[in-house]
């Protein structure tokens, strides 16, 4: 590299100026420069490029030879030194041969590498695309040659390795020079390359720095070697390609048999990096605490290209996992349909061993969606109402069983002061179900029962004899199971009279299952939060015997109710007899005086009518000659009126 002196930098700033007048510094930092770039080209109509080619060639091929080449290579890297360089997308291959087009699709396997690192297997081919914005330059010009180191551009980051153009960069004569450039990059510094990796595939955004020498041919001839290039430039990093899986599936090969997974897992490449062809990628999978489930690798040959991605990562659930607890309350959430939290860690990238040591151990966080799943159906319980402790319930609520039996929105249940009561019945699981896809044994059963959110008993059986087997989504009739029923006996009083009256109450059930996941025994957390449970016993709700134990249960409530409710009906019905029998005869004399009244009336007009027809007819003469009848005088018929 060429130690350049003050007094030459200034000479360079001077020759470059008179070189292109249209052309001024802006300060040297690289917002400035940006600046005087974006104004060159309505500058550069003022100094029409064929007019000066030739002048300007001549004087600098004179200024070359009697100022020397220190001074001229001064001038080229002041212009270097204002350049900006922009990069919007960064291909990395195994081999140039893997490149191919830009964005054309997926490239052909590189084919299978050694697992050792050797020093081909350091080498990766790179195409960038982006843009370099200068100056304009007084005669066309040409990189050569680029050596550069590139690093990650964060304090004290160690160089991952240099880069080396394929081809030269034609540069012309400056202004806005979009950028395609070929070249390999040789990593000096795995645990470099490795940090940055991680950066690339978690972070969204990062900054890369590139250092070294670039030799610069410029027409007609002339050629610059040590210029110096230090730039630094930003780029969009996969933010952890937001993964999510869309479905998943369990199998096996036979009952009892390892436990296979099948995720389809969507993702997004919104960076401008793609790596291709990455061949197939392995995961090991584990909870959001660090714990380990399965193992898992993506089904045939994968590239990570730019934009919306799609996979189908098939693998085993480990046997046993490495924190079964852990996968305990994973497979929990995903069972109450709950999303949870997982990662996908980097173990290896088959076929290309770099890509292996950048990404190995990498975590992506990703979401995995629960499914309901439900495993009882059609739960009923069998009571026995000849018991002599469902009898004695009444008792031990005495004067507290009044309010709490029958009304279900008073609240009253949660402060129950009655005495602690036990009651023990048959509950049956009317149809237990497999919802999985594999074959399961049920190996014990706990559930915990709640009623109107409080506890009232449990359901244990430690172990299932013989173990209940369902194959993939299988229900069969459960088997009959001990109810303990245990609660404070104005709650327990409601309980069994509603269950009795109504032939069904709802409750909560708060399980646990031990079952055959494969070849381990896992316990599943399962709970239904409002499940409808009938009387078993067919036919007794609402008959004499369960009404007569709701009553007794009540402490007397609904036969006093009762009584109360026929007493007030019969008083209810000889009031209305008796409105009924003063409204017949009032309206019996209402209808008597109105006939008398019509028939009166009737008669007077009747005597009015007769007496104007014995005036009309009184009136009249008969004329034979005229042949029509003519009134008499009218004195005779004021005389008439008179008279009436």
């Amino acid at each position: 590299m060429i130690d350049v002196e003050p007094s030459a930098r200034t000479s360079a700033a001077k020759l470059t100026n008179a070189l292109c007048p249209c052309s001024s510094s802006t300060g040297g930092d690289d917002a400035g420069t940006a600046r005087a770039l974006d104004e060159v080209p309505a500058q550069s109509r003022r100094c029409p490029l064929a007019l000066r080619l030739l002048p300007v060639a001549l004087v600098l091929l004179l200024f070359t030879a009697f100022a020397g080449p220190t001074v001229a290579s001064a001038a080229v890297q002041f212009l270097v030194d204002r350049s900006v360089l922009t990069v919007t997308a960064l291909h990395v291959a195994p081999s140039e041969s893997d490149i191919g087009d830009f964005g054309s699709g997926d490239p052909g396997s590189a084919g299978p590498l050694d697992v050792s690192i050797s020093r081909s297997d350091l080498t990766v081919a790179i195409q960038t695309t982006g843009e370099l914005r200068l100056w304009l330059l007084p005669v066309a010009c040409t990189v050569e040659r680029m050596d550069l180191s590139v690093a990650h551009a964060s304090g004290g980051a160690a160089p991952v390795g240099s880069f080396q153009a394929l081809s030269p960069l034609a540069v012309g004569f400056g202004g806005r020079v979009p950028l395609h450039l070929r070249g390999a990059l040789e990593v000096a510094n795995l645990t470099a390359l490795h940090e940055l990796s991680a950066r690339i595939i978690t972070a969204p955004e990062l900054s890369l720095s590139v250092a070294g020498s670039v030799t610069v041919r410029a027409w007609p001839g002339l050629l610059f070697e040590g210029i110096t290039l230090a730039k630094q430039f930003r780029l969009r990093g996969m933010g952890g390609l937001a993964a999510r899986t869309t479905a998943l599936h369990l199998s096996e090969s036979y009952p009892g048999s390892e436990v296979t997974l099948e995720a389809e897992v969507e993702a997004q490449n919104p960076s401008s990096f793609e790596l291709t062809p990455l061949g197939e990628i392995a995961f090991a999978v584990q909870t959001a605490a660090g714990s380990q489930f399965a193992a898992v690798a993506t089904d045939g040959l994968v590239s990570m290209r730019q934009g919306a991605l799609s996979y189908t990562l098939r693998g085993p659930i480990l046997s046993p996992p490495e924190d079964v607890h852990e996968f305990e309350r994973l497979s929990a959430d995903y069972a109450a349909g709950r999303t949870s939290d997982v990662h996908a860690v980097f173990t290896s990238i088959g076929g290309v061993p770099l890509y292996s040591v950048a990404l190995q151990g990498v975590a992506l966080d990703a979401k995995l969606p629960g499914r309901l799943l439900h495993f009882f159906r059609d739960v009923g319980m069998h009571v026995d109402v000849n018991a002599a402790a469902i009898h004695s319930l009444a008792g031990l609520a005495g004067d507290h069983a009044h309010g709490y039996v029958g009304d279900h929105s008073h609240g009253l249940i949660e402060k129950d002061p009655t005495p602690l009561a036990e009651l023990e019945e048959t509950v049956y699981i009317g149809q237990l179900s497999n919802p999985l896809n594999i074959t399961t044994t049920v190996l014990a059963v706990e559930v915990n029962v709640t009623y109107l959110g409080t506890a009232v008993g449990r359901v244990s059986v430690p172990e299932v004899s013989p173990p209940l087997v369902l194959g993939p989504f299988e229900s069969r009739r459960s088997r009959a199971f001990p109810l303990l029923l245990k609660a404070p006996a104005a709650t327990l009083s409601r309980m069994m009279a509603d269950l009795l009256k109504d032939g069904e109450i709802e409750v909560g059930l708060y399980s646990a299952l031990d079952l055959t996941f494969g070849p381990d025994r896992v316990r599943l957390p399962y709970v239904e939060e409002l499940i409808t449970v009938a009387l078993e016993n067919k036919g007794l709700a609402g008959s004499a015997a369960a009404m007569q134990l709701v009553d007794k249960l009540a402490g007397g409530q609904v036969s006093s109710s009762l009584g109360t409710t026929v007493t007030e009906l019969g008083e209810a019905g000889q009031t209305v007899g008796e409105t009924l029998d003063t409204t017949v005869g009032t309206l019996n004399s209402t209808l008597s005086t109105a006939a008398s009244t019509v028939a009166s009336t009737v008669e007077d007009a009747l005597t009015d009518v007769g007496d104007i027809l014995g005036d009309v007819f009184g009136g009249l003469t008969l004329s034979h000659g005229r042949g029509h009848a003519q009134a008499g005088p009218p004195q005779a018929q004021q005389s008439s009126k008179h008279s009436r």
